[in-house]
């Protein structure tokens, strides 16, 4: 579990790179070099100290050819020795489990690898649609008003972030969208108190001199 006070404020950065363009690569190569980024950047904050990072995986629209690379690259990742250098455990948010099976149990792999590690902490969107995760939990509170559980005339805002899918996760202090993007793919409910960071470069073109740039950059 995360622990978050007032006078231990937890670091966190998300990224949501720009959708990667499959048309004429490798598709393999094309997601490891992918991959391979976010783990630079990842040992980098997490040798500052930024001891939760999000990242945005995939979205809601993927290509069939996809399926078969981020399999493997989600089983090399769960045995990549970052992860248990840095006591890293793995968080996968949105409807992954409706992807196809075997890339499904890549998924439950990675995140039953570092289960127990608790010293810092990945976020990855698969699948993931911030209006969606709204929906489930709007559901949520209804199923439980319904079976007596949640009084009607409590339901506040503590409630609403009770039920959405990182309820005990606190949000991105900066998200970095790059290539230019414009269109925000994070919880509706954080995504006020965010500072949003747009970066011309795609995300594979990123430096360590830019992240550091984004870590030191003011609230």
């Amino acid at each position: 579990m995360y622990h978050y006070t007032e006078d231990f404020m937890i670091t966190h950065i998300a990224y949501q790179p720009e959708p990667l363009n499959i048309t004429g690569t490798d598709v393999y190569e094309s997601w490891n070099t992918r991959i391979e980024q976010f783990k630079k950047i990842l040992a980098h904050h997490y040798s500052n100290e930024v001891i939760v990072a999000t990242i945005n995986i995939l979205g809601t629209k993927y290509h069939e050819s996809e399926i078969d690379p981020l399999t493997a690259l989600f089983r090399e990742l769960a045995r990549w020795e970052g992860l248990q250098k840095n006591q890293t455990r793995v968080a996968v948010l949105g409807k992954w489990y409706t992807l196809p099976g075997r890339l499904v149990e890549a998924i439950k792999e990675l995140i039953e690898s570092t289960k127990d590690y608790d010293s810092t902490f990945l976020n990855m969107y698969l699948n993931y649609d911030s209006k969606e995760e709204m929906v489930d939990a709007v559901k949520n509170i209804s199923r439980a008003v319904s079976a007596g559980k949640q009084d009607v005339e409590l339901i506040n805002q503590e409630t609403l972030r009770d039920n959405t899918y990182t309820p005990h996760t606190p949000p991105p202090q900066k998200i970095v969208l790059t290539n230019n993007q414009k269109n925000l793919n994070t919880s509706l409910y954080d995504a006020p108190t965010i500072r949003i960071i747009i970066s011309e470069k795609k995300f594979e073109e990123l430096t360590l001199e830019d992240i550091k740039r984004f870590e030191q950059q003011d609230l």
